[in-house]
């Protein structure tokens, strides 16, 4: 059986990228077979699960409603087989996004940065730049091994 979800393919999720605090969002898992009990699980404080609807051509869809706060949100699915078979699709190993794959336990799960609309940076950052230094770059108590 095939299965793809692609976090950053319009085909899968009706708005890619982050989203605003609140909003709708659809999201949508293809497959081969069409006689599957699809569950989009989700994560942001606590675990919700949601029933898939089969909306047709091996498409199985739920609609969601993101938290009303800036957060990560994460989500992945559980799949049954009409033989009682459990497969689970997420994130690839990597954990960038994208095409996911398929799993025979919790699979690393893709994520979605909710933000506010109306949040606005300081002033003085808008036109600054930022350094991020790393002490330990500097100084190490400990040579590397290929030092040794």
């Amino acid at each position: 059986m095939q299965l793809y979800h692609n976090s950053r393919d319009y085909n899968c999720r009706s708005s890619v990228g982050a989203q605003v605090c609140s909003s709708e969002l659809s999201v949508r898992l293809f497959a081969s077979d069409n006689s599957l009990s699809v569950t989009l699980r989700t994560w942001y404080g606590q675990e919700k699960k949601y029933n898939m609807e089969h909306i047709g051509a091996g498409c199985y869809e739920a609609s969601i409603k993101l938290p009303d706060e800036p957060c990560i949100f994460w989500y992945d699915f559980c799949i049954a087989t009409p033989d009682g078979k459990v497969i689970y699709y997420g994130n690839a190993h990597d954990g960038l996004g994208g095409e996911g794959i398929t799993y025979d336990h919790q699979p690393p799960s893709f994520q979605i940065t909710v933000y506010d609309k109306d949040f606005s940076p300081p002033k003085f950052l808008r036109d600054g730049v930022m350094y991020q230094i790393f002490p330990d770059r500097f100084y190490r108590t400990q040579k590397p091994k290929s030092d040794r």
